[in-house]
């Protein structure tokens, strides 16, 4: 199952995402660094399968920043 998380950085939240595998014991992490499109279904399905494997895993949204930076380039182009 995914848990879906907001943290603060720089100004504006950044969502991550995790699927941890069943049961309480330490487990192998992975980091899934999103695609072009961003977090999207198949970084969700990436995530869960790894965590039927064993891992703990997560993603974080590098282009939390993006719609920020849109929005001051056309600003600066008005």
């Amino acid at each position: 199952m995914i848990e879906r998380q907001t943290v603060p950085v720089d100004g504006s939240d950044m969502m991550t995402l995790s699927a941890l595998p069943e049961g309480d014991r330490p487990s192998p992490v992975y980091i899934e660094c999103c695609h072009a499109p961003g977090q999207d279904g198949f970084t969700e399905n990436v995530l869960e399968r790894m965590a039927e494997y064993g891992y703990a895993a997560f993603s974080h949204n590098l282009f939390h920043r993006r719609a920020r930076m849109l929005r001051a380039a056309m600003r600066c182009r008005a």
